[in-house]
């Protein structure tokens, strides 16, 4: 099968989740002639053909033509909507498989953004107890397989049913990891946001060494939010999009009032709790 040939460039931002891979797009969109989807993440659209995988992470052994044209179709339907030259995605399970979304899109630019750690699990911790949002769920349908609707439809309903017969939300929240138990009892909620945390960024930094330089940029979260016009501009050299595409006004919305507040909201045991898993699952 042919490989379909994609109209615009596409730009995939790594990040673990509430790293700031939402901002970061939202910079990006600000350039003229950048779109996105009207929904934050399109998991469920990476997802397809992947019915019995439990797990958010494929290896790039994964992919066939069909897959892999299935998501090609997608990037330029949006495309042709949007009339645009760049589509940017930022999907926070494409951390766990790279690989393989390198493989689909191999003319794809790759913008990693890393966060400190505290900051990120605490953050995690809080949309675990939330639950998932399910509010977008409307505007995704028009984008939907058709299969893969009636799935998402049935799941959505189980949810609901266990909510009503137990008065309990089914938590369900981020990534989905290889050990398949994303339904958890609430005292396992922070043990599963450092689990998610430490996946994501693993996996993305093994990534790295596998893309090239001049389709690669890492940022730190905290240097964006400090300097957010010195970024913007790393960003337009990488992408080769002049800066006078920019909305300059939409950099005085960043702000670094959120650095280091998740040790503030943490409790001391739960930091050291926090120190103590990661020790033990770098060791």
């Amino acid at each position: 099968m042919i490989q379909k040939k994609l109209n615009h460039k596409p730009v995939i931002i790594i990040g673990a989740p509430r790293s700031g891979t939402k901002m970061l797009r939202n910079i990006i969109t600000s350039f003229d002639n950048v779109s996105t989807w009207p929904f934050d993440e399109i998991n469920f659209m990476w997802r397809h053909g992947h019915e019995k995988n439990k797990s958010d992470k494929f290896s790039a052994n994964d992919i066939d033509e069909n897959k892999r044209n299935y998501m090609r179709e997608q990037f330029n339907k949006l495309s042709n909507i949007k009339k645009s030259q760049f589509i940017v995605e930022k999907t926070c399970a494409n951390s766990l498989r790279v690989p393989y979304v390198n493989k689909v899109l191999p003319e794809a630019k790759f913008i990693y953004i890393y966060r400190n750690k505290y900051d990120v699990i605490e953050s995690i911790f809080r949309c675990w107890k939330n639950g998932h949002n399910k509010k977008n769920f409307i505007k995704k349908i028009s984008w939907y397989n058709r299969y893969d609707l009636l799935e998402d439809i049935y799941n959505i309903f189980i949810s609901l049913m266990y909510e009503f017969v137990t008065g309990r939300k089914k938590l369900e929240w981020g990534p989905k990891l290889e050990d398949g138990k994303n339904i958890i009892e609430e005292k396992d909620l922070l043990k599963k946001s450092i689990y998610q945390w430490f996946e994501c960024v693993s996996q993305s930094k093994k990534s790295e060494e596998n893309i090239s330089d001049n389709q690669k940029l890492v940022i730190k979260y905290e240097d964006l939010v400090t300097h957010p016009y010195k970024f913007v501009s790393e960003i337009s050299r990488f992408l080769e999009i002049p800066m006078e595409r920019y909305n300059k006004n939409d950099t005085k919305n960043i702000t670094s009032m959120n650095i280091g507040k998740g040790k503030k909201e943490l409790d001391p045991k739960e930091v050291k709790y926090i120190e103590n898993t990661i020790a033990y699952l770098e060791n």
